[in-house]
């Protein structure tokens, strides 16, 4: 079934509407936060009614957003610890949710346990990560082996962003196991193609016509491994002197990245933007996107970017592999190796005049991708 045959045959069924939370850390602008709300978009005129529950004890930058698509966003946080269960139970109880699309790694294991106590029908865990960021330490392995075994006993649905996700955390047997299932984020390449003034964009970058823009999307954490961009970019500038690393995002490692840039005496080629919320029409301008990351789920900035036409070069990590294998574009190379990653830039920043734009795959679309989201929730 088509999602447009959902929006359209819905308002019209004698069907109840179906009540769904997401849970996640806290709606800050970040892959998972963003595609929430692109699925809220996407089901606003169905019968699926989205509320939001948050486990960090603050609020988010996309609350507003949230309430405005019609959900409420609810403060459940973590501590005091003792008396987490039970909050989380009460408002499952009170909400009467139909669905719990929990979206936090491996601790989804344990509210998926909860609502199951709760009663709630479906119960997905989401998977967006090939790694939780944690030292490898005997008591976070068997953490990790606990809410492995609590997902597979209590989830209805096991949702991977990528193959690379799932056997992360079960290794290659999850393909057989018919509660696991791969849905790429998906995003709206018209969003990404429109024909903004690039040349105005640039100028407000303070950016020559004759430079190149190298671009990098994401928040300042350890997995975007920022910190391999500095010496990137001196391998880049010697091959292309008038190359412009231009950086949006926000994030806890931001202050001792942009120290590092002043440091190092990079500070005419490295531009710190912070959070924006005009990503497309920066696309526009770029000529190259970076992503030297650690570990991904999947990536969403790369489908980003080659939606708008940008080519890409990457860490040669599963994740990254995996889409490049579906889509052209992409390069990979080893970003521990400043000058292999920077000829890899080089290379891709000569060839992109010749670049002719390859069709989105609708693989990748959140047409796509909510369709299959709405068959795990049951429908």
């Amino acid at each position: 079934m088509r999602l447009s045959e959902v929006r359209a045959e819905e308002p019209r069924a004698h069907r109840r509407e179906v009540r769904v939370l997401c849970v996640l850390g806290v709606m800050d602008r970040g892959g998972a936060e963003v595609q929430t709300i692109e699925l809220m978009h996407r089901l606003r005129e169905s019968r699926y009614r989205f509320d939001v529950c948050t486990l960090a004890g603050r609020g988010g930058e996309c609350d507003t957003e949230i309430r405005a698509l019609g959900g409420e966003v609810f403060q459940c946080p973590l501590k005091p610890a003792m008396t987490f269960p039970l909050r989380f139970l009460r408002l499952l109880i009170r909400g009467r949710y139909d669905v719990v699309h929990s979206q936090v790694h491996q601790f989804s294991g344990f509210l998926l346990t909860l609502a199951r106590l709760a009663g709630v029908s479906h119960r997905i865990a989401h998977i967006r990560s090939t790694y939780d960021g944690r030292p490898d330490t005997w008591r976070r392995r068997r953490f990790r082996a606990a809410m492995r075994n609590l997902m597979n006993l209590n989830a209805s649905r096991i949702i991977g962003v990528s193959a690379s996700t799932l056997e992360a955390l079960w290794g290659p047997a999850w393909s057989s196991d018919r509660k696991k299932v791969v849905v790429y984020d998906g995003l709206e390449p018209g969003r990404f193609q429109s024909n903004w003034d690039r040349a105005a964009t640039r100028a407000e970058l303070n950016v020559s016509a004759e430079a190149q823009i190298v671009i990098h999307v994401g928040r300042f954490v350890a997995a975007k491994n920022h910190a391999a961009l500095l010496p990137i970019a001196r391998a880049l500038r010697a091959r292309q002197p008038r190359a412009v690393l231009v950086l949006a995002g926000d994030g806890p490692l931001r202050p001792t990245f942009e120290r590092a840039v002043g440091e190092q005496g990079l500070s005419e080629m490295v531009r710190v933007l912070g959070t924006r919320m005009d990503v497309p029409r920066l696309l526009h301008a770029a000529d190259v996107l970076v992503l030297p990351s650690l570990w991904e789920g999947l990536g969403d900035v790369m489908l980003e970017a080659l939606a708008a036409g940008v080519p890409v070069v990457a860490s040669p990590i599963p994740s990254v592999l995996e889409v490049s294998g579906l889509v052209a574009g992409i390069t990979t190379a080893e970003p521990s190796d400043p000058v292999e990653f920077a000829c890899a830039i080089d290379k891709a920043l000569k060839e992109s005049s010749e670049r002719q734009r390859c069709p989105f795959p609708a693989e990748f679309t959140v047409e796509v991708s909510a369709r299959r989201i709405v068959e795990c929730y049951g429908a």
